[in-house]
């Protein structure tokens, strides 16, 4: 099953190589929302 697994998402992987500056920008968006919504609870539970 293990072998099947990594022949079906091979394509997948060289595809997200292919993709890589665009996953990382993702990646910092992700994190800016993160880190945003931390502050914003953060300061409403000190209110």
């Amino acid at each position: 099953m293990g072998a099947d697994i990594q022949g079906a998402n091979f394509t997948n992987a060289i595809l997200r190589e292919a993709d890589f500056t665009r996953d990382q920008a993702g990646l910092q968006r992700r994190w800016i929302i993160f880190l945003v919504t931390h502050y914003f609870y953060r300061q409403l539970s000190t209110v």
